[in-house]
């Protein structure tokens, strides 16, 4: 199954993708998720769960079981949009509050036996310095993630997305 992250309108989504595809289960960023409080708790009090009772529960169930993930997010400064890096946050109980030595460097393992693909699609105004930031911002996710590969792409116009998704 893939999960289809996006920050687009329901309307901009509906003209571009095939929401009600059963091979995908869709998450809007809109309205935004409660941010990350930092309280670990899904580390430690409730391990891997949340303990802000919201509609991102239903993203993590997902996130523990999926195939691929395809991060939809409006480029801002090189980053995620607000909303979308909300929900990319609140997902920190995926990992383990341990740490393990991968390519010379520390990084916490993941939580789950599920390894997964990360795409990330990128629109906007998208200048060549923020293509950059972009893309090592999509590898550190990748490697933080312990992703099974990883692709950025940068739309021209977001009609590009049936065609790539």
């Amino acid at each position: 199954m893939k999960i289809i992250l996006y920050d687009i309108g329901e309307e901009t989504l509906r003209a571009h993708l095939r929401p009600s595809d059963k091979e995908r289960y869709f998450f809007s960023a809109h309205p935004m998720v409660t941010p990350c409080q930092g309280c670990f708790s899904c580390w430690f009090k409730t391990p891997g769960k949340c303990v802000i009772h919201d509609r991102h529960n239903s993203f993590l169930e997902q996130l523990k079981v999926c195939e691929e993930i395809n991060v939809i997010s409006r480029c801002v400064y090189g980053g995620l949009s607000p909303q979308v890096k909300a929900v990319m946050d609140r997902s920190l109980g995926i990992l383990l509050p341990f740490f393990k030595n991968r390519n010379g460097e520390m990084h916490h393992p993941t939580r789950y036996d599920n390894a997964f693909k990360l795409r990330y699609f990128f629109y906007g105004n998208i200048t060549d310095d923020e293509m950059a930031i972009a893309k090592d911002v999509a590898l550190a996710n990748a490697v933080n993630l312990e992703a099974d590969g990883y692709e950025v792409f940068f739309l021209q116009n977001l009609e590009q997305l049936e065609a790539l998704l």
